[in-house]
C-alpha cells in the first residue's frame, strides 16, 4: 500500500470538492400571491490560502475567477421578465462568494436562468453536456398552489478531476494501488462530499400546507438542508415539494 498516494488522493479530492471542482449553493425565493417574487443566490467556496490552491489539480484555477465566471453566467442573457435587483461579491468569514438577487413575474421564468447557469457553470472541464439538471414549477390548483423543485448534479466529472494522473512520456508508470488503498478511497469519498452543504429556502404568501421540508417556520417558510453526498449514494435528483 502506497500511504504517500493514498495522502495525495485524498488531499486532491479535497480540494476538487471544495475549490474548482464544486461549490456550496444558498438559495432563497419570496413567493408572492400573484406568482411574481425575487430568488437570492448565494455561491461561494472556502477561502482557502494561495499557497494551498497552487497544489491543487487542474491548473490552479483561482476560486475568484472561477466565482466571477459563473457570476457572469448566471447574470447572462436573461429573459425580459428577470431582472437583476442586486448582485455582490463578498469575501470574508472564511468563505469567498457572491449574491445574486433576481426578480422575476412567474417562477417558470427562472428555470430557464438556472438551467442555462448549470450547463454553462457546472460542467466539466472537458464535457460537453451539462452535469446538473434544475427545474422549477409553480401551480395553482382549486385546493392551492403545489410547488416542486428538483436538482441534482451529476458528480463523475468531479470524480475525474480526483483520479490521479496518467504518468508522461518518459516517465515510471505508477504501481497500481492496493485492494486497501481502493476501500479507503471509497470510505472516504462520502466524508469528503458530505460536507459540501446545500440550503434552499422558500417563502410562500399563505401557509404552507403539506411539504417535505426539513422544517417549516411560521407556516410559510420551508427549509430544506441537502448535501453532495445525496448524489453519490443514489445519483437521484433532489426534489423539494410544498403546496400552499
Amino acid at each position: 500500500m502506497n500511504i504517500r498516494r493514498i495522502i495525495s488522493f485524498v488531499f486532491a479530492l479535497f480540494l476538487c470538492v471544495f475549490a474548482t471542482g464544486c461549490f456550496s449553493i444558498e438559495q432563497e425565493i419570496f413567493l408572492n400571491a400573484d406568482g411574481s417574487g425575487e430568488m437570492v443566490m448565494f455561491i461561494s467556496v472556502p477561502d482557502f490560502p494561495e499557497e494551498m490552491m497552487k497544489t491543487q489539480p487542474g491548473g490552479g484555477e483561482k476560486p475568484e475567477d472561477k466565482l466571477r465566471e459563473m457570476q457572469a453566467d448566471l447574470t447572462a442573457n436573461l429573459p425580459p421578465t428577470v431582472k437583476i435587483k442586486e448582485a455582490k461579491e463578498v469575501k470574508q468569514n472564511g468563505a469567498h462568494g457572491f449574491y445574486v438577487v433576481i426578480q422575476f413575474k412567474q417562477l417558470k421564468d427562472i428555470e430557464g436562468v438556472m438551467t442555462n447557469f448549470g450547463k454553462e457553470s457546472m460542467k466539466g472541464e472537458k464535457s460537453k453536456s451539462a452535469p446538473t439538471t434544475w427545474s422549477l414549477q409553480s401551480e395553482k390548483r382549486a385546493d392551492g398552489t403545489s410547488f416542486v423543485q428538483r436538482f441534482s448534479i451529476d458528480i463523475t466529472e468531479l470524480e475525474k478531476k480526483a483520479e490521479t494522473k496518467e504518468a508522461k512520456p518518459g516517465e515510471e508508470p505508477k504501481p497500481a494501488e492496493s485492494d486497501f488503498g481502493k476501500e479507503l478511497e471509497a470510505q472516504l469519498k462520502p466524508i469528503l462530499y458530505s460536507m459540501v452543504k446545500m440550503r434552499f429556502v422558500l417563502h410562500t404568501p399563505s401557509p404552507i400546507v403539506d411539504s417535505n421540508a426539513d422544517i417549516v417556520l411560521n407556516r410559510n417558510t420551508a427549509v430544506w438542508n441537502c448535501s453532495m453526498s445525496a448524489f453519490l449514494k443514489n445519483r437521484q435528483p433532489i426534489e423539494m415539494r410544498a403546496k400552499f
